[in-house]
């Protein structure tokens, strides 16, 4: 498809990957800023993305976002621009726009009420936050710049965290009950930017809520954090009794955080078979927090319009453009309340509740539901039926993948959306979606590489397809290298996969010389003849 030159096009675009996001704790003047790239086509200036919270009650707060100029060049410059969110089905969410924007050296502007916390880490995480990561793309448009010289930048930002795991027990809880609710204990994180940060954990009785026992927290460290917790009972048998999960933001030192309702002292009495074996009362705590350290990096820049996929990606940015002023915020919100099945079953995974099954994945274990597996993959349903050995063991080891390709092929299963793909990415996905016939997310995958497909990965593709004997696939790519077969041929990417694989190289190269000594049509029989 070929661009109008009436189509308002952006000069560039900027996607910005921020994983663990949750773990932000950014408001106020503390803001979480990208890497800062140069923009060549608005005269060599240097820019950033920005973002923080508003608000003081976390299911109040706004998120907020900005684009900052960083340099320190006399020059002003007026340009529009716009914030989207990119969700896992591919779609642009919570689009704002700001136009005849004058921005001058060391400034900043944005949307300060850009979206809902409360929608964005409850209602739609699952969709909005895949794997914590939230994924932010900035669109700008230049009138003095040339839609030739269009760019796209990609950043990620990583808020590292830091996770502590332990049993606490508590002996002789019934007979030593008032020394027992003194007792306490201390999360120790080893931290990698700063020195080593711990908090102190306390049993506290409430005498005003019918001597409800809960937890008190102690943070001893100077800087503020976002600390996330699990706190379950373990009965007899270690299984888990009663589990409650918290969320807390510690902004100052020496701070007291008190998780609410956790159990009742007349209720453990009155069962101590299963809440107190042996007269011992135990927890499993998880806690993990965030440190303050955040890494930043450009992860690659793109020049021009080098593919099909920047060109289908700048032809939706006009339209998006072009359509800003009739989208309304209801109508948004419309379409986001529709995904509250996905939202619910992606729940179930992400919480762990009712799992009957587990994926081993190296030394991971993924809970997950039988009902699930069997609905979405065949090979699943075939191994769950049977009288396998990992039926009667309960788990089924996953050689030869990664695990964060697992764990998307998992929130494809229970969402039916996937995180934003990149190029590799997208190529592991393919071959799990392929290994486990999952129909649906082998077609996006296909999809996708079939709009990324240049110079740069055809004997990539080529490879993939033909491991997996995917002949529609390897179709288009004889068809790309067919009227490309100069470009192709001379490159450096294809002297390298004819080292790679000499047999196919050689059967492709044999298929495009027929096809232009015969003038055999590209969709024709030409593939058969080597068969």
């Amino acid at each position: 498809m070929k661009i109008n030159k009436g189509t308002k096009i952006p000069i560039f675009i900027t996607v910005w990957k921020i994983k663990n996001f949750s773990h932000s704790w950014h408001d106020g003047n503390n803001h979480l800023d990208s890497a800062s790239f140069t923009i060549d086509s608005l005269r060599g200036t240097t820019w950033s993305l920005s973002l923080s919270f508003r608000g003081k009650r976390w299911n109040e707060k706004k998120l907020c976002v900005y684009l900052k100029r960083c340099d320190y060049l006399k020059q002003r410059i007026i340009i529009d621009f716009n914030f989207t969110l990119l969700a896992t089905d591919g779609s642009r969410q919570q689009l704002h726009q700001i136009t005849n924007h004058q921005f001058k050296n060391c400034h900043a502007c944005g949307i300060q009420d850009f979206m809902d916390c409360e929608k964005l880490f409850t209602n739609q995480s699952a969709t909005l936050l895949p794997f914590d990561t939230l994924t932010l793309q900035c669109c700008i448009w230049y009138k003095k710049a040339s839609p030739k010289k269009f760019a796209q930048c990609f950043l990620s930002t990583e808020i590292e965290i830091q996770q502590s795991s332990f049993i606490w027990s508590i002996k002789k809880f019934s007979s030593y009950s008032n020394e027992a609710l003194k007792s306490s204990t201390c999360v120790r994180f080893p931290s990698k930017g700063r020195d080593s940060s711990y908090m102190k954990l306390r049993l506290i009785e409430d005498y005003s809520r019918d001597n409800t026992i809960n937890i008190g927290v102690f943070k001893k460290y100077d800087y503020p954090c976002i600390t996330k917790c699990k706190m379950s009972m373990l009965g007899a048998n270690g299984t888990i009794i009663i589990s409650m999960q918290e969320k807390y933001l510690f902004a100052y030192e020496n701070e007291f955080w008190k998780i609410p309702f956790f159990f009742k002292k007349s209720k453990l009495f009155e069962n101590k078979d299963l809440y107190l074996p042996n007269d011992k009362l135990t927890l499993q705590c998880d806690f993990a927090i965030s440190d303050g350290v955040v890494l930043n990096k450009i992860e690659k820049f793109i020049y021009g319009l080098s593919s099909t996929q920047t060109k289908n990606l700048m032809i939706e940015t006009a339209r998006q453009y072009a359509a800003m002023k009739t989208t309304t915020s209801e109508s948004l919100d419309l379409h986001l309340s529709s995904n509250s099945l996905r939202n619910d079953l992606w729940c179930l995974y992400k919480e762990g509740e009712l799992c009957d099954f587990a994926l081993q994945v190296g030394n991971e274990i993924l809970h997950v539901h039988k009902a699930v597996l069997c609905a979405r993959s065949p090979v699943f349903k075939t191994m769950l039926t049977s009288d396998m050995k990992e039926t009667i063991n309960h788990v089924i080891y996953v050689p030869d993948l990664d695990i964060d390709i697992v764990h998307r092929m998992l929130i494809f299963m229970y969402t039916d959306t996937t995180s934003y793909l990149e190029w590799e990415t997208a190529s592991k996905l393919y071959s799990a979606a392929d290994k486990y016939g999952i129909v649906d997310l082998k077609r996006i995958c296909t999809n996708f590489l079939k709009s990324s497909l240049c110079i740069a990965n055809v004997g990539e593709i080529l490879l993939l397809a033909d491991l997996h004997a995917d002949e529609d696939l390897k179709n288009l790519v004889c068809d790309f290298i067919y009227y490309n077969d100069k470009e192709v041929i001379c490159s450096t990417e294809w002297e390298t996969f004819m080292e790679t694989d000499v047999q196919l190289a050689a059967e492709i190269m044999r298929l495009i010389f027929l096809r232009k000594t015969k003038s055999i049509h590209p969709k024709g029989k030409a593939l058969s003849e080597t068969h």
